[in-house]
């Protein structure tokens, strides 16, 4: 599948000893670095901060309709960045995260290609049932036994 005339996005996450888990999101692809046009955010990032993140980048007026290309969605960017966010800051064992590039084009966006470094868990993993209809950073029910466990929707 090709996608049509798109912009390429970074959307990643780090985790620093000092600030917890950051979100950079910037000019994407091979040229990421050259470009050097990025904005950092500390998780978990609400979709306002998200679009205006993106509006702040110099690769915004791409997003716009710039010299005749077509306007591109932000609404499926800011989302992927809210996400992202939220993931960063409730999963610590994800010490870094990166979505590149990311191509936006009229149709949306998606992650060409990612890498993800996971540290291994503080505590043992436990599998956790009847998440079904809750979101994945609803706080986690009180201790007990399952019966106890009712979804909040």
């Amino acid at each position: 599948t090709q996608v049509a005339a798109s912009v390429e996005l970074l959307v990643g996450a780090i985790r620093d000893p000092a600030f917890g888990p950051l979100i950079v999101v910037g000019a994407g692809g091979v040229e990421a670095e050259l470009r050097d046009d990025r904005v950092l955010l500390v998780a978990p990032v609400s979709r306002t901060a998200a679009r205006r993140a993106v509006e702040s980048l110099r690769l915004a007026p791409l997003f716009h309709g710039f010299r005749g290309r077509p306007e591109l969605p932000l609404d499926p960017v800011v989302d992927l960045i809210h996400r992202v966010g939220l993931l960063a800051a409730t999963t610590p064992e994800i010490q870094q995260l990166d979505l590149n590039p990311v191509l936006v084009s009229t149709e949306g966006c998606v992650a060409v290609d990612a890498l993800v470094a996971v540290a291994a868990p503080a505590s043992p993993v436990v599998p956790v049932r009847g998440l079904r209809g809750r979101p994945m950073w609803a706080p986690t029910p009180p201790p007990g036994p399952p019966s106890v466990m009712r979804n909040r929707n």
